[in-house]
């Protein structure tokens, strides 16, 4: 599929999906609940997903980080 196709279905430039796609730049939730609507994917799933690399993103140089996302995950489920 071309960038301009995916830049147009997003509202972006093609510049910005050719970032994101280098992992330069992230992709807002709404461009990626759009994505999973145009490769007919699972929404939730790809969320997950995009959630995820987020978090790995927020916490990467951290020295605490396994226990802050320990510490985050009991706080999520009701530990």
């Amino acid at each position: 599929m071309l960038l301009r196709h995916i830049a147009a279905v997003l509202d972006v430039d093609t510049a910005l999906v050719s970032k994101i796609e280098r992992g330069e730049k992230t992709a807002k939730r709404e461009h990626v609940l759009e994505l999973a609507k145009l490769f007919q994917l699972d929404s939730n799933e790809l969320t997950a997903l995009w959630l995820a690399d987020q978090v790995s993103h927020l916490v990467e140089n951290e020295d605490q980080a396994e226990k802050a996302i320990r510490i985050a995950l009991k706080e999520i489920v009701g530990e």
